[in-house]
């Protein structure tokens, strides 16, 4: 079986800016040999945005996670396991 990673949608936090934890995580995923598609900051969104948690998305939210997520995943679809046999970016 072949997986990705992608970083969990999250209210976004100023502190984010210089957090080492996503550094941390993205280094753990190396050493699984499992790609990550995007940066943290692609899943962190407004609160307004939120139902009743951080990281529950509302139906606006869940929306426009959805849209950002089709045009990540084809933006970096030579990372998904099908393409990446064929060498990295076209």
């Amino acid at each position: 079986m072949k997986v990705v990673a992608t970083w969990p949608n999250t209210i976004y936090f100023p502190a984010y800016k210089s957090a080492s934890g996503f550094v941390e995580i993205e280094n753990f995923y190396k050493t699984l040999s499992v790609p990550v598609i995007g940066q943290p900051q692609d899943a962190m969104y407004p609160t307004d945005l939120f139902h009743d948690t951080q990281y529950h998305l509302n139906a606006r939210g869940i929306s426009r996670r959805t849209t950002d997520m089709v045009d990540m995943i084809d933006a970096n679809r030579w990372l998904l396991p099908a393409h990446a046999v064929k060498g990295g970016p076209p």
